[in-house]
């Protein structure tokens, strides 16, 4: 630059002026083309490094996760936080030592020009970033804070999203979305603090960039001046100037990037503490006699051993770390090869942690469990199914093929799965996500039944693996497996099997009875008197059950046709399209003209600064008079610099304009599609999905779109403001620069056209490792017992190596493309120097010179931010297109045209009339109603009817029809003399109490929150309820070892009170007695076939008939317990009533009601 500025202010003439003109062009080509390459390298170095570390980190915690106690969730914390942080701090790395080359070198040149002012700048550095340092102490904090603020709410979200259909069945929709607003504006007030320290931070490092200039200049020109050495002239002003700006931008990066290096650091510690956890231990011991049956295989009988046994449990006692009292105690079982073995006991007995234990999952406080051979084939409680296609889930884990069709088929045969895969277009090659999302709860037990068995493991833990089938085809599965020629039989497995059912019980080679403090009470065969005399106690009145109506749809049905929520903006090929400009008008509309108006002006005013500072030093240095005016100069220099400085802070502050009013609004337009969505929505549509929209897209939408907002406007005025100094420097810029404009127009449209297909690659793989994360800490238990952590951890490496390449490959295209850019505006410097040195003399002054070098040493940063920008703005706009098609195609459930008034304590009697009803396929979507239903009857206020009849027969429709979940076809629904029809639907639903099928909670809410959904209710009388539904004494217990007192047992977290089953239906039965007082008269219950005893189903039952005795009930029941003391039954069949009555006279007689309890061996 001083070079080109003393060339034009003193042109040489002849052969001097070609050789100078030569030296300049090869130099300069040397400086930009150099610098282009330099920075290339830099960037590719900075990428691979940042990619490996990622990839070695991750692939470490998923390899201690398999090894270690750790549930997992502690590793995914690291891997999202810290691992993320650490990738950033390798890349950050090199940009310090990059940064401290161009510091170096900087203040040399600086020093050369202006002697001791030249440490100003540094000084001006290290003043603002104490500041900034500041802002970046707390900034970490308070962007953890953020972090979590947005993982409280999309958990919640997730746990709305799953539990939906009960909620609203039991009216709590608007209490929901309530919760889940607030947690909203919580994350937002959390971000909007992050923002204000990233404003701040970011004043801090531009007022060393823009102020620090002038400062300098101004002091050390009047000290100059004072002392009369140096004669103030373009040459040292604007390489002054540029010199400045080389020394404080990668001083201000080195003064804020260092702290967050180190902070980044501390995330090693946390790393190696987890990694220094001991890892899990297998209790579990190889017998001895797996060994000699090898010796005997090899060298003969002479080794047979006669004793072996497949199981052997020595004084085995287990206690939990949160319990003074253990779960099991002295449990002695000698099990051999090729038993059956059932584990009965009451709830709480510890059959499940039995289970655990066999597997070597829990750990022993005394005794010992040994086993032969040590890879047991296991069925949870709760069956955990990986992502995959049914036949490659059968198959095993990732990466296992079916290698014995013969066998397979048999499996399929066995586990009564023919069927269900025979309805599916792609039969086994059918792709379940989710962990079954799509399937029944019996379905996924059936399919980790067939995974269990074509496992061909010699050990198989069932732990209650059926109790979500219905009867008949639980009897006919347990026949073909378990049967005197059952196929687990035949191949001479051992099964121990912890069941309720007693259709086994005279088949079993062992039977173990749990009493509730973890002991035995009897253990031997069903003949013997003692164990049926234990059993007996334990179950004094037969397990009498009706077939069991399925929790879910059928998994054939998942080929009938239904709503398309399935659209195209699902899929990340939306990616792929330009955006439509109508995104563009509502994104303005939403934030409002006014804001978009203001921003506007803040980025015009900062652009217009930079101008307005160039022109500013062409005026002054071509002034003759300007050394005797000195100090209006530097005063008017001063006050552009401080209006620039302020303009720049004002940018940052745009998104304070943006993030809460759009993200607010699209978030709120997203929630209350979800809540108002019809049932055909709830039962069709997979969740994952869903939440992805509330989590990836949301985060896009209020942390990349406001940067990207930033970015793109500040640059893109910056660019024009540099083209117009540049086309106002040089006349001849006006044919040149069009040229060029034209040449980076094509290329950045083939950038954007490549950068979206491979960002939609990335945004498709980039949530892998994670999903493979999370897919590992759920079937922690399972994929251990089978012995699956190799082929799991070869599964994260596939997972992590296809995001990590299209990641990677995104990064590739964006350094090609930088270097493209920074190439080009080399061949514009070029041709500018050319144009300089060819048309010497000309109109063209120093000032003109130094202005266009000054410009054209940003004018690669600026092109190269400003079309990335536009790239990733016209990407995440896209999220809201997704967001804003998902709203208009998702039709809200049908509200009544015309509302009549409801009295305040409407339903008041519980009259019910039924008449002409007819629920019908042909006006339901398919995936909601599973059976035409055609019923007509009239109930009487405070009476009880019980609904029966097997699968299929309409039971739950009927029930749904109540409340408004599904439509009628025909016919209407009277109560208390209202037509249901004229009422909304969220006011019956709130006026109704309902205890659905399906029980949930909020982890993250406390027990009273979960209990008093409401709100409305004082704690004595949640006391009082949990007391009566047996689970004060529980609550008691686990607040005590919370180490909580007394009166804050129920502000005790949700997630710190583990509850089984039973225990969950007994919390349903809670909200249900709190609700008595604000509701109506009318009790809907659903009884819950999945996991719940029998014990704790009478007991449900007997409080419901006392709490509840001026009520009237329908109750769907499905055991005898559950219907015997109703005043009427209805038995249903094919969507009508067959057959109605009293229990006594419907048992009497030979009809449908007799063949049920017949049908049940009863």
């Amino acid at each position: 630059m001083s070079h080109l500025i003393g060339y034009v202010s003193d042109p040489p003439t002849g052969d001097t002026a070609r050789i100078r003109g030569f030296k300049l062009l090869s130099v300069t080509m040397l400086i930009y083309v150099g610098s282009a390459l330099f920075n290339g390298r830099r960037e590719a170095a900075k990428r691979r490094a940042m990619i490996a570390v990622k990839g070695s980190l991750i692939g470490i915690l998923h390899e201690k996760t398999l090894q270690c106690n750790d549930d997992g969730h502690s590793a995914l914390g690291l891997m999202t936080n810290d691992v993320e942080e650490l990738q950033m701090a390798f890349g950050w790395a090199h940009v310090i030592w990059s940064s401290f080359i161009s510091l170096s070198l900087g203040l040399y040149l600086l020093a050369s020009r202006l002697g001791w002012a030249s440490i100003i700048p540094l000084m001006l550095v290290l003043l603002t970033s104490q500041c900034g340092r500041y802002a970046t102490k707390h900034f970490v904090k308070k962007r953890r804070a953020w972090n979590d603020a947005t993982r409280f709410r999309v958990g919640l979200t997730k746990a709305l999203l799953e539990n939906l259909k009960p909620i609203k069945m039991m009216g709590y929709s608007h209490v929901m979305e309530s919760k889940v607003r607030a947690a909203r504006d919580n994350e937002l007030r959390a971000g909007l603090v992050t923002s204000q320290l990233d404003v701040i931070m970011a004043a801090s490092g531009s007022f060393s960039n823009v102020v620090s200039p002038a400062i300098t200049l101004a002091l050390y020109i009047v000290f100059a001046r004072t002392s009369g050495n140096v004669a103030l002239d373009a040459d040292l002003l604007f390489t002054s100037f540029a010199l400045i700006q080389m020394v404080t931008l990668p001083a201000t990066s080195i003064m804020f990037l260092l702290p967050e290096l180190v902070e980044a650091m501390a995330g090693f510690d946390r790393l190696q503490k987890f990694l220094l956890q001991p890892d899990h231990q297998d209790n579990c011991k190889l017998l001895e006699g797996q060994v000699k049956h090898f010796l005997a295989y090899i060298w003969g009988d002479q080794f047979r051993h006669d004793d072996d046994y497949a199981i052997l449990m020595k004084f085995a006692t287990v206690r939990y770390e949160t319990s003074d009292l253990p779960v099991l105690n002295n449990i002695n079982l000698e099990i051999r090869p090729g038993w059956l073995v059932l584990v009965v006991g009451a709830t709480g007995s510890g059959k499940t942690t039995l289970a655990k234990t066999i597997l070597g999952d829990v750990r022993l406080q005394s005794g010992s469990v040994s086993t032969s051979p040590n890879n047991i084939a296991f069925c949870a409680q709760s069956p955990w199914l990986r992502d995959g296609t049914i036949r490659d889930i059968i198959a095993g884990p990732p990466g296992c093929r079916v290698t014995d069709e013969k066998w397979y088929q048999r499996v399929l045969h066995a586990c009564d799965l023919e069927v269900d895969l025979f309805g599916l277009p792609n039969g086994d090659n059918t792709v379940v996500s989710g962990g079954g999302m799509s399937l029944s709860a019996g379905q996924k037990e059936r399919l980790a039944l067939a995974r269990a068995v074509y496992s061909g493991l010699d050990i198989i833990i069932l732990d209650d693996a059926l109790s979500s089938v219905d009867e008949e085809t639980a009897s006919r599965v347990m026949q073909r497996l378990l049967g005197p020629t059952g196929l687990l039989r035949e191949l001479n497995k051992t099964v121990v099997m912890i069941t309720d059912s007693k259709d086994l019980l005279g088949n079993s080679d062992l039977i173990v009875i749990l009493n509730p403090d973890g002991t035995i009470c009897e253990q031997g065969v069903w003949d013997d008197p003692k164990v049926q005399s234990c059993y007996n106690e334990l179950d004094p009145q037969p397990d009498i059950e009706l077939p069991q109506d399925k929790p879910k749809k059928e998994i054939q049905q998942m080929n009938v046709p239904r709503p398309d929520y399935s659209m195209p903006e699902e899929s990340m090929d939306v990616l792929l399209r330009p955006v439509n400009s109508t995104i563009y008008k509502q994104y303005v509309a939403t934030i409002g003209v006014y804001r978009f108006l203001v921003a506007i002006f803040i980025f015009l005013s900062s652009a217009a600064f930079v101008v307005f500072i160039q022109t500013w030093f062409r005026m002054w240095t071509e002034d003759e008079a300007g050394g005797k005016r000195i100090t209006f100069y530097i005063g008017v220099y001063f006050a552009l610099t401080i209006g620039h400085w302020v303009s720049l802070t004002g940018i940052g502050t745009i998104k304070f304009l943006v993030v809460p009013t759009f993200g607010r609004a699209l978030h709120d337009q997203l929630l209350t599609t979800v809540i108002k969505a019809p049932l055909s929505f709830i039962t069709s549509t997979d969740i994952e999905t869903t939440l992805s929209r509330f989590s990836e897209d949301m985060m896009q939408i209020d942390r990349k779109i406001p940067r990207e907002i930033v970015a793109l406007g500040s640059q893109t005025f910056k660019l024009l403001a540099q083209i117009t100094l540049l086309s106002a420097s040089q006349k001849y810029n006006l044919i040149v620069l069009p040229v060029f404009a034209i040449i980076v127009y094509v290329i950045q449209g083939m950038y954007l056209v490549t950068s979206r297909q491979i960002k939609k690659l990335c945004m498709e793989t980039r949530s892998l490792p994670n999903d493979s994360f999370v897919e590992t800490a759920q079937g922690m238990v399972t994929i251990r017992a089978f012995g699956w952590e190799k082929a799991y951890s070869l599964e994260n490496s596939r997972a992590l190596d296809a995001s990590q390449s299209s990641s990677y490959t995104l990064h590739v295209l964006e350094q090609s493309f930088g270097l493209v850019l920074d190439l080009i505006v080399a061949g514009v410097v070029l041709v500018h120097v050319a144009f300089i040195v060819t048309f010497t003399g000309t109109t063209m002054t120093a000032g003109d010179v130094g202005i266009s070098m000054n410009v054209i040493l940003m004018l690669n940063m600026t092109l190269m931010t400003t079309v990335q920008s536009w790239a990733n703005f016209d990407t995440s706009l896209n999220m809201v297109s997704r967001i804003r098609s998902f709203a208009t195609t998702v039709a809200p459930e049908t509200q009544p045209s015309q509302q009549y008034p409801i009295p305040k304590l409407w339903p008041s009697s519980g009259e019910m009339d039924l008449v002409n009803v007819v629920v019908s396929q042909g006006k339901q979507p398919a995936a909601s109603v599973n059976t035409t239903v055609d019923v007509s009857f009239k109930m009487a206020p405070v009476h009880k009817i019980a609904v029966c009849g097997p699968t299929g027969s309409g039971k739950s429709s009927l029930l749904l029809s109540f409340l408004r979940m599904i439509d009628l076809s025909e016919g209407t629904i009277i109560i208390d003399g209202l037509d249901l029809s004229s009422i909304s639907r969220d006011l019956i639903r709130s006026r109704i109490i309902t205890i659905p099928q399906d029980s949930f909670i909020i982890l993250n809410d406390t027990v009273r929150e979960n209990l008093d959904v409401l709100g409305i209710t004082t704690d004595k009388k949640i006391v009082e309820t949990l007391k009566k539904v047996h689970l004060w004494s529980s609550l008691e217990s686990r607040a005590i070892d919370f180490g909580l007192s007394r009166t804050f047992y129920l502000d005790m977290p949700m997630k710190a009170w583990p509850l089984s089953e039973s225990q969950m239906q007994l919390i349903s039965l809670a909200r249900a007695l709190l609700l008595r007082s604000p509701r109506g008269k009318i009790l809907l219950f659903e009884e819950s076939t999945s996991k719940v005893d029998t014990e704790t189903s009478k007991f449900v039952q007997e409080v419901i008939d006392e709490e509840f005795r001026d009520s009237t009930i329908i109750v769907v029941g499905h055991r005898l317990e559950t219907i015997s003391n109703s005043d009427s039954i209805i038995v249903m069949d094919k969507g009508g009533i067959v057959e109605a009555g009293s229990f006594n006279d419907l048992r009497q007689k030979q009809g449908a009601f007799r063949s049920l309890l017949d049908s049940s061996a009863l």
